[in-house]
């Protein structure tokens, strides 16, 4: 037959109810809590990333104009002094690292003679200096009478920044002066990748 019905361990005590109805406010209090805390947590991440890519902003904005301003004077003030016509183009490459290192701005620089097509000098003189399929557009438009210019070129290899390159006419010859900056290395650039480089902590990349 039917055996009699028992009641359920919930049922007999009223400790056992309280202990399970405890148990289960407590999980959904945990749950809450941990919910909670994830909510918050992502709310100071969002924060903190705004106020850097605030921050990056405001550093761009007054930089990389600068940036380019420097670069296209300099370049102009290099291509305009009366050194470049009086140097033997064997002394060139000397004068060329003298003009580099009294501003650290560019790290290459070279003399392109638009009559031969070809680089007249260069410095550093070791590291060669192969014309970018962009200063061969630049060279192009300086035949067109466009003194200056500037341009984004590659890298020098896969793990370098990328790099900028300014050009200048050199007064009454067929010559450019070009000059090439990494922006990793440009004093100008500095703080801005800096500021780049610290969103990496904040899975700003």
């Amino acid at each position: 037959g039917i055996g009699l019905l028992q009641p359920s361990p919930a049922e007999k005590s009223i400790e056992t109810r309280f202990v399970a109805g405890t148990g289960t406010i407590i999980s959904i209090l945990l749950i809450t809590l941990l919910f909670g805390d994830w909510i918050i947590a992502g709310r100071a991440a969002r924060n903190l990333l705004q106020d850097r890519l605030q921050s990056v902003a405001q550093v761009g904005s007054q930089s990389v104009p600068f940036f380019f301003e420097a670069g296209q004077s300099l370049a102009s003030q290099i291509a305009n002094d009366p050194q470049l016509l009086q140097t033997a183009d064997a002394d060139l490459p000397t004068l060329l690292g003298r003009q580099m290192q009294s501003i650290p701005y560019f790290n290459q620089m070279a003399l392109y003679d638009l009559q031969t097509a070809a680089v007249v000098a260069s410095y550093p003189p070791e590291a060669g200096f192969q014309i970018t399929a962009q200063e061969e557009l630049g060279i192009a438009l300086t035949l067109q009478g466009i003194p200056n210019q500037m341009y984004a070129i590659p890298p020098i290899d896969d793990n370098s920044s990328a790099r900028i390159a300014f050009l200048a006419s050199v007064p009454n010859t067929t010559r450019v002066l070009i000059g090439r900056t990494a922006l990793d290395s440009n004093p100008y650039m500095r703080s801005l990748i800096t500021n780049l480089k610290s969103l990496q902590e904040v899975n700003g990349t």
